[in-house]
């Protein structure tokens, strides 16, 4: 005899609609379950709830809510778009928010347990300091030196390094742990900052360009400098950014990675070539998108209002262009798949997992968990990508 369980038909269309679905592609995929519906409720089996439960990445338990629910998330939405605050939340960026904050949660023990210090970026700065001044600050807690490197997956590179051995964990990733399925879109999010005393944490979309990557990178560190959390687009497409919080990290950031003295002395010596060149050789320079240059060199009064606008839109389509040869490009390279894992997670808290794990303090399932791996022998290879012996 086959039993069926009653599903509100209202927590069901919620459930699909928070994974970005409809609910008419249920019915269309299984025109039977129409006859199910019997008042406010459907009735399907156990495995029929349990395929939906998978489909639309929710605990199982959730469909049988009697009413939907309002998720809040832990930190503040500084997106805008056209000049207004975004309130849309995708599934995958809130799985994103949650699995860090579940990540860095389980940093903050292990720091606060291992008597590490806090970290000194943390509520560096606030809106009132001058951005220049807070670009010079975070300079000297990072100990950043000048760099000539011609790759800006290299700058990439050196700022993560330096960054993490600051005290701040940089994830860098374009999908939901290592759901290759489930990735992050650049027009809905570059960036976060998740702000705590002991482990402050970035995360930085790499969907994006590399250049582009750099100036969140920056950004976020911003934003743990403010010893606020929250979600970042920086609006770099958007002409007019009206968030106070954002406009601020925006100019640490700029200040940081184009300084105003070699800038003005650059575009002095190239005063015979036209601006756009000026501004696509700039790039090459400072690893930062063509349009950051040309925001740089209005705030400076480089150049005029109308200059700036005139070469908007046109810098504003050379980057989407850049960031397709950009997918191209990664679609092609040859990593394992365990380098790329590593590669989205921070090093220090892969570390502090693996030995914590290795030393009998955390469980192997626990650490899976927290490594986004599925099994031991994952955890094995993953480690052994770290230098680790294999624990089997």
């Amino acid at each position: 005899m086959t039993v069926y369980l009653p599903i509100k038909m209202n927590v069901l269309e919620w459930a699909y609609k928070r994974a970005g679905f409809s609910l008419s592609e249920l019915f269309v995929k299984h025109p039977e379950y129409k006859n199910r519906i019997s008042g406010l409720d459907i009735e399907l089996t156990m495995k029929q709830a349990i395929e939906i439960a998978n489909h639309v990445h929710i605990p199982l338990g959730f469909l049988f809510l009697n009413e939907p629910f309002e998720e809040s998330l832990p930190i503040k939405d500084f997106r805008t778009l056209n000049n207004k605050v975004s309130k849309n939340i995708s599934l995958n960026l809130r799985d994103v928010i949650n699995q860090c904050k579940f990540q860095q949660d389980w940093y903050t023990e292990y720091a606060k347990e291992n008597d590490l210090e806090k970290c000194p970026l943390v509520n560096k700065s606030n809106l009132n300091e001058d951005p220049k001044a807070s670009a010079e600050k975070l300079k000297i807690c990072l100990n950043y030196k000048e760099k000539d490197l011609s790759k800006a997956d290299n700058y990439r590179r050196y700022l993560r390094t330096i960054i993490e051995q600051a005290g701040v964990l940089v994830f860098i990733s374009s999908t939901v742990g290592n759901n290759n399925t489930r990735t992050l879109d650049i027009k809905e999010f570059r960036g976060f900052a998740l702000s705590d005393p002991y482990a402050p944490l970035i995360f930085i979309n790499s969907s994006d360009s590399v250049s582009a990557q750099i100036f969140t990178m920056i950004h976020e560190l911003a934003h743990i400098m403010l010893g606020e959390s929250g979600i970042s687009n920086e609006a770099m497409e958007e002409i007019y950014i009206s968030s106070k919080i954002e406009k601020w990290c925006n100019a640490v950031a700029a200040n940081f990675l184009v300084p105003e003295d070699k800038l003005k002395l650059l575009f002095e010596q190239n005063y015979k070539i036209s601006l756009y060149d000026f501004i696509v050789s700039s790039v090459f320079k400072f690893h930062v998108s063509s349009l950051v240059i040309l925001r740089r060199l209005y705030e400076l009064n480089l150049i005029e209002k109308d200059e700036f606008s005139n070469l908007f839109n046109r810098l504003k389509n050379d980057a989407l262009r850049e960031l397709q040869i950009r997918k191209e490009e990664k679609s092609k390279k040859s990593l394992s798949y365990y380098q790329v894992a590593l590669s989205r997670l921070s090093k220090n808290f892969c570390h502090a997992v693996i030995s914590s794990t290795l030393s009998g303090n955390v469980l192997y399932r626990d650490a899976c968990i927290l490594l986004n791996k599925t099994n031991l022998k994952g955890f094995d290879k993953f480690a052994s990508t770290l230098g680790y012996i294999k624990a089997m």
